[in-house]
């Protein structure tokens, strides 16, 4: 995206003052990839002092990992949560057109090693890509000590093809076929069920309604449009407002109109469209 389409750093910080100022909590960078961004260190910090932010978390695909991590971690970064779908360089290569998996193998071992606890790892399961690799993915994550999710491939996406959906109750026979992974009642701000065997968990993420009844979130994009789902293709524009002084009041009420719209609507709402998750994030 050109530079000056982007909000720039002190807008960010003024949606998350306003953000904070009705009672919100939690703050995710997500993506795209948010470690392209040349200020995110200084925008982690900068949130960081937001009166009423609990908490700043980061979602990525791990390649920039390790030349940021230590600078995230002083500037009071969280939680991370890693997007990975191969453990083999060739097949890595081929779902993500990059050669660079030993970057995100980096990555991961430097946030270990700087002490950020309940990182996840998020693996989308495809039929006959990556379904190979489920039983590989639990010891990885036992062996880094990661908590690892697998997610249903998405089925409104311009990527959709049944014949790579695998179900999360087939996804949880492939898991059991070796090891014993049984439900708990523990639940995270998400939509995923969690499984443990011993001291591992994982969890499980479908593609389901039963997601929108728990979802609490809205999503600001990086041009500056404020959308109550992962799926809406507009959403409502902010980046003009911003561009005015006093424009506070008037995105409070957006936020709270937008928020209360958000508790009558699912994904299904939205008709099947051109999405890619690159260019979304998670």
């Amino acid at each position: 995206m050109p530079k000056p389409k982007e909000l720039s750093f002190d807008e960010i910080i003024r949606i998350v003052r306003i953000f904070g100022s009705l009672g919100g909590k939690y703050i995710r960078l997500t993506g795209g990839e948010p470690l392209v961004r040349d200020d995110v260190v200084d925008l982690v910090k900068e949130i960081k002092k937001v009166r009423g932010i609990k908490e700043v978390c980061l979602t990525t695909n791990g390649v920039l990992l390790s030349r940021y991590a230590k600078e995230l971690k002083r500037a009071g970064l969280n939680r991370i949560n890693i997007s990975l779908d191969s453990l083999k360089r060739e097949q890595f290569t081929s779902i993500t057109g990059k050669n660079c998996l030993e970057n995100v193998i980096d990555g991961i071992e430097l946030v270990n090693q700087l002490g950020f606890q309940k990182t996840k790892l998020n693996m989308v399961v495809m039929k006959g890509v990556n379904d190979d690799e489920i039983q590989p993915f639990i010891e990885f994550a036992k062996k880094k000590r990661l908590i690892l999710r697998f997610i249903e491939f998405m089925k409104v996406t311009a990527l959709w093809d049944e014949k790579y959906f695998i179900s999360q109750e087939d996804i949880l026979n492939i898991c059991n076929a070796q090891y014993r992974f049984n439900k708990t009642e523990e639940k995270g701000p998400g939509p995923a069920e969690y499984y443990r065997n011993n001291d591992q968990l994982i969890g499980f993420i479908r593609t389901s309604y039963e997601n929108c009844k728990q979802c609490s979130r809205l999503r600001v994009t990086s041009d500056g449009k404020l959308k109550l789902c992962l799926y809406e293709k507009e959403g409502v524009d902010l980046s003009g407002l911003l561009k005015e002084h006093d424009c506070g009041r008037t995105i409070k009420n957006i936020f709270k109109i937008t928020f209360e719209n958000k508790k009558r609507i699912s994904f299904r709402d939205f008709k099947e469209q051109e999405l890619f998750m690159s260019n979304i994030g998670g």
